[in-house]
């Protein structure tokens, strides 16, 4: 089993003293993060651009990391509500996916869009917004099979979305049909949802599951724990993870300490790979 952290969470180092970091400390895959379009990466030229990621996937192949997947743009605050603005993040998507697809990864992780915010629900907007992502979401796909790159959806922590539940989301992903838009499943977001039984919800959607997020809460807020920090539980999710045998890293979507000094930072990488092989023993 590859265990695989989010690259946001490494910002303390860069460059050769990261992957090495990572192979010292036994992790094996990286979820690289190109989800902010204000970044430097993203005044680039094309060429440019990829250039900087092809560089990164050596970096990270000396080192034997593999660059599993990417997130992602994912714009903060969120401005989906146009046309200009879907079809603004629709060339950026396009140019990640090619990005994604220079790094080696196989997947990129997305956010359904909300052209009617985190709240659609509440407007009595749930029809529009899953015809727009329906529309959003197929185009992308071909362009994510031109790159071999997978899409994939990621359930989010918005009660009053309606594509924010796994069911939701795999909704969208059979309505999109297509072998290269499957799922994130993001643990930590479907712990927020009291009615679901996070551990089931993964269980249930296995067969799409092409990429994780895990990370613990208090049940209430998206705090992206390390495990056993919060609500979740970590023991039921480790047997459905090696019951279903899943294809994809044991991926954290948390980090250690950023001002941490770098043995205890260190530590605390060491240590989640232990986690993860002791959550997952069955």
């Amino acid at each position: 089993m590859k265990v695989s952290v989010v690259s946001r969470g490494i910002t303390c180092l860069e460059g050769e003293d990261k992957y090495k970091a990572l192979e010292e400390c036994g992790i094996s895959a990286f979820d690289f993060t190109i989800s902010n379009t204000n970044d430097e990466l993203y005044s680039l030229c094309e060429e440019d651009f990829l250039k900087r990621l092809s560089l990164e996937h050596e970096i990270a192949k000396r080192h034997g990391v593999e660059i599993y997947q990417t997130h992602g743009p994912w714009r903060i605050p969120i401005d989906d509500s146009t046309e200009e603005a879907r079809a603004e993040r629709m060339e950026k998507m396009k140019l990640a996916l090619k990005g994604t697809r220079v790094l080696g990864a196989k997947c990129m992780v997305i956010h359904p869009i909300m052209p009617f915010g985190t709240d659609d629900i509440e407007k009595h907007k749930e029809a529009e917004t899953k015809a727009l992502n329906t529309v959003f979401m197929r185009e992308l796909a071909i362009a994510a099979e031109q790159e071999g790159v997978t899409l994939c959806l990621e359930n989010l922590p918005f009660p009053s979305f309606s594509l924010a539940k796994p069911d939701k989301v795999c909704e969208l992903i059979r309505e999109i049909n297509s072998d290269f838009c499957k799922m994130c499943f993001d643990a930590g977001h479907a712990n927020v949802f009291p009615e679901l039984t996070v551990a089931n919800e993964m269980k249930k959607h296995g067969a799409l599951i092409r990429a994780l997020h895990l990370h613990d809460n208090d049940g209430h807020g998206d705090n992206h724990l390390m495990p056993c920090f919060g609500r979740l539980d970590w023991i039921s999710l480790g047997k459905v993870y090696s019951e279903l045998e899943l294809s994809c890293p044991f991926n954290y979507e948390a980090a250690p300490p950023r001002n941490a000094p770098l043995p205890i930072f260190k530590a605390y990488l060491k240590s989640m790979v232990d986690i993860a092989h002791q959550i997952t023993s069955k």
